[in-house]
């Protein structure tokens, strides 16, 4: 990511609009949508008037007239950031810096984040910390046999008690810095349960895993909220689940299904792995103070 003398001017671009922002930045994005599956997906949703975030920072560097590297952020949450170099990089920063940005982190390929925290830290005097080393994963298939474990069906009201305190304890381990608000996630989870988004392997006539698809891309699909309790763990249900949500996601039309799994957990890597899913990018997290 070390810039050259070669290299063309640049030009920092910051909309106010995600229509604009989409317009320079769809095709950047589209490139390598596995990697930029979570940003792709934040954009559209916006379009769609799936969501709302009026303070959206949507910005893109370009040279010689093409989209280099592309960062949004949905206040409160952190900055994402696409491929770039430290020109690029450095020119979002001053600029969010600038604007004396309540920023909690930035998510990016390993480079680019870890060369963004330095520079927030430099300019801010905030001190920085990697958080999580991702991995991201893509599957246009399920390759293996999952195991059948009891009986998938998508979440509905009756359910939302436990999946909203399933989401706190998901929060707890995956995100523990991140404190959400009870009445939020309790609305968070009715809304993504009355969009039949959140489904569950049900076991004995009670739900004991669950997963969730959101962030629907030009040709594919997130899968997040993966949770199955600690009593339930070691029991093929995850494995169900997630197999039985990407199958379903796929027959649907999606090309392919995308998730965000900790490198540093390797129960959940294997699992990806055994399912079929393949790795597409390392990107880093860090926090700031």
């Amino acid at each position: 990511m070390a810039p050259s003398d070669l290299d063309p001017p640049a030009q920092l671009m910051v909309d106010s609009h995600v229509d604009d922002f989409l317009s320079k930045a769809l095709v950047h994005l589209e490139s390598q949508e596995a990697k930029n599956h979570l940003a792709l997906g934040l954009a559209l949703a916006l379009q769609r008037g799936e969501m709302e975030c009026p303070d959206a920072f949507y910005a893109v560097v370009v040279k010689e007239r093409t989209t280099f590297t592309v960062a949004l952020r949905t206040p409160p949450h952190f900055l994402i950031l696409t491929d770039g170099d430290q020109e690029s990089v450095g020119m979002i920063c001053r600029s969010l810096a600038m604007r004396k940005a309540e920023l909690p982190g930035v998510l990016g390929p390993a480079d680019e984040a870890e060369y963004f925290a330095q520079e927030w830290s430099r300019l801010t005097g905030k001190g920085t910390r990697l958080a999580v080393q991702h991995i991201v994963f893509q599957i246009d298939r399920i390759r293996t046999q999952r195991p059948k474990h009891g009986v998938f069906r998508v979440a509905h009201d009756a359910d939302l008690p436990l999946i909203a305190e399933w989401m706190q304890r998901f929060g707890a381990e995956a995100t523990p810095w991140e404190v959400m608000d009870p009445a939020k996630l309790m609305a968070v989870a009715k809304r993504r349960i009355r969009a039949h988004e959140i489904h569950v392997i049900e076991d004995g006539g009670r739900p004991v895993s669950m997963a969730a698809w959101a962030g629907a891309t030009t040709r594919g699909v997130r899968i997040n909220f993966v949770y199955t309790p600690h009593e339930n763990r070691k029991k093929g249900y995850a494995a169900a689940c997630v197999g039985s949500l990407v199958s379903q996601q796929l027959a649907a039309g999606r090309e392919k299904c995308f998730l965000y799994a900790d490198a540093g957990n390797p129960a959940s890597v294997a699992l990806y792995l055994k399912l079929g899913f393949l790795e597409a990018d390392r990107p880093r997290l860090y926090l700031f103070q």
